[in-house]
């Protein structure tokens, strides 16, 4: 979140130096850190802290990995072709599965720890929403003349005035 923090400061400051940036800058230097996010918000749930060894968290990720993989290639039939886009979709789905794995655990034991689990399936969630609101939504931009109407994206638009 830190560096995230810090490449948004920066993006937002550069216009104080002279230099600005496209909105695609914020976009390709936080995509690898949302991806990174995913794996261990994912990972960080299953493994528990000097308790497990190398077969045992081998066997507690297979099933996230296997659904999350088996999602993601649902997913790519669907349309997504971007790798970092693919890599976000399979780190989204594992944080998803594997959080929601925690809650079927816990389930009974003591619902009060299911909102930290929750909260991390909100940010996979998140995660997917940008994916599909931000890598395939389309824009145009167009200039708009007093009285004149113009056809964009199906709707025919004529300002009118401030």
């Amino acid at each position: 979140l830190l560096a995230s923090a810090l490449i948004i400061f920066v993006g937002t400051s550069a216009p104080i130096f002279g230099v600005s940036v496209e909105t695609r800058f914020y976009d390709q230097m936080n995509l690898p850190i949302a991806i990174i996010m995913g794996l261990l918000n994912g990972l960080s749930v299953l493994i528990r802290w000097r308790y497990n060894k190398g077969r045992e968290v081998l066997k507690s990720l297979s099933p996230s990995l296997i659904i999350s993989f088996l999602i993601t290639v649902l997913l790519i039939v669907a349309g997504i072709t971007d790798l970092m886009f693919i890599l976000l979709t399979f780190s989204s789905v594992f944080t998803i599965i594997s959080n929601f794995e925690v809650i079927l655990k816990i389930r009974r034991k003591n619902i009060t720890r299911w909102g930290a689990y929750l909260s991390h399936i909100g940010v996979g969630l998140f995660f997917l929403g940008v994916i599909t609101t931000g890598g395939y939504s389309v824009q145009k931009d167009v200039d708009l003349i007093k009285n004149r109407p113009i056809s964009v994206l199906g709707y025919d638009l004529t300002f009118l005035g401030y």
